[in-house]
């Protein structure tokens, strides 16, 4: 009851400060799933769920929910917050929208601002005010009558932008045969020149360069090529160290993993998933904290050194299978061919790892007797 209260207070403050209006003139809707089928005379607030417009919001929309589907018309703004839009009938005055998916398929009198991941205004919907977008991508169609605006991934330009444009964008398309055109001037910014948004340009064209953009991208691609070369070292030098230190017991590891492949990694997939359970439920017993401690360890030492297992194991398989390999150098090469192939693919290391742990693990024994004879 008092989390219901304290949201609905929230709703109306944040209402108030959004909107002119009183609030007797203010109804407020805080459901998991919300259909309207009634006309809505007054300004509207809706959270939570699912949202269906079925019928006409004569006034001003603010919704906060899950997906949003609108099949009549909204005579004043609308404002929304959530996943998934999608508009089918006339918004008569401004949008604004942050979100993930949208997509227009009804003329929209006013402005419209949206931030999102996916944006698309489809053939034949004509924003009659200013266009402003950031959005991983978008996808326009048809007419925007004043400014437009675009900020951040790959616009795809297939309809008319009557006023001038400001577009910061990594990639621009525009498909063969369409009506793209921008009939004013173009301020834009991308790494390099755009020869078709030029081309497409009737007014005058000012381009600069994203420098900052560019130095981030070659910063990026600098430090993953520095993390994978440093990652190949580690997994070759662990790797090579272990597996000629423990040569014998890898030998049966490999062994092992030949003749109970569909076992190991059968095992090796409840090992990854019932360690941390088993740790969480020790933990929650007092008396069974060291033990829970103890997994803890485990596991996170099974998951740094998870490539390390699975070169060493897989060359050991490898020399198993192929007895003329079992000379040093080629062993060595094997290794660091392993190393390079776990440390530049990802996600087959791990999917390897449910085979080749559990053999180790049977051997761990053995392993852990070894260190202690070296004192």
């Amino acid at each position: 009851m008092k989390k219901n209260i304290l949201r609905n207070l929230l709703i109306l403050c944040i209402s108030l400060g959004m909107l002119n209006t009183s609030v007797s003139a203010l109804e407020i809707i805080a459901e998991e799933d919300v259909l309207i089928t009634t006309e809505q005379t007054s300004d509207i607030v809706i959270a939570w769920g699912e949202v269906n417009i079925q019928s006409t919001l004569h006034q001003d929309a603010i919704i906060a929910g899950w997906d949003l589907l609108i099949n009549a018309p909204i005579l004043q703004d609308l404002i929304f917050a959530g996943w998934d839009v999608s508009i089918n009938e006339e918004v008569k005055d401004d949008i604004r929208w942050i979100g993930w998916n949208i997509t227009i398929d009804s003329n929209v009198a006013g402005d419209v601002i949206l931030a999102a991941w996916d944006i698309r205004i489809k053939k034949g919907v004509t924003i009659w005010g200013d266009l402003i977008i950031a959005a991983g991508k978008a996808t326009i169609d048809w007419d925007v009558l004043w400014k437009f605006k675009f900020a951040w991934g790959e616009l795809k330009l297939n309809g008319t932008i009557w006023g001038d444009a400001q577009i910061y964008v990594d990639k621009f398309k525009s498909a063969s045969g369409s009506n793209a055109s921008i009939w004013w001037n173009l301020d834009y910014r991308s790494e390099l020149k755009n020869e078709i948004l030029e081309s497409i340009t009737k007014g005058s064209i000012n381009y600069k360069e994203a420098i900052w953009e560019k130095q981030f991208k070659k910063d990026i691609k600098e430090s993953i090529m520095s993390y994978i070369i440093v990652k190949i070292l580690f997994i070759f030098i662990f790797s090579t160290v272990l597996f000629f230190f423990f040569q014998k017991f890898y030998k049966r590891t490999g062994k092992i993993l030949a003749e109970k492949t569909g076992k190991s990694f059968l095992y090796g997939l409840l090992t990854f998933l019932l360690i941390p359970i088993l740790a969480i439920l020790f933990f929650i017993s007092v008396i069974g904290v060291p033990i829970g401690i103890l997994l803890v360890f485990w596991f996170v030492m099974l998951i740094i050194f998870l490539e390390v297992i699975n070169v060493t194991v897989l060359t050991a398989l490898i020399i198993n299978k192929f007895p003329k390999l079992n000379v040093t150098y080629i062993k060595v090469l094997i290794i660091l061919i392993l190393s390079i192939i776990m440390a530049v693919i990802s996600g087959i290391d791990i999917i390897i790892w449910f085979f080749t742990v559990w053999s180790t693990l049977i051997l761990k024994k053995e392993i852990i007797a070894k260190f202690r004879n070296m004192d």
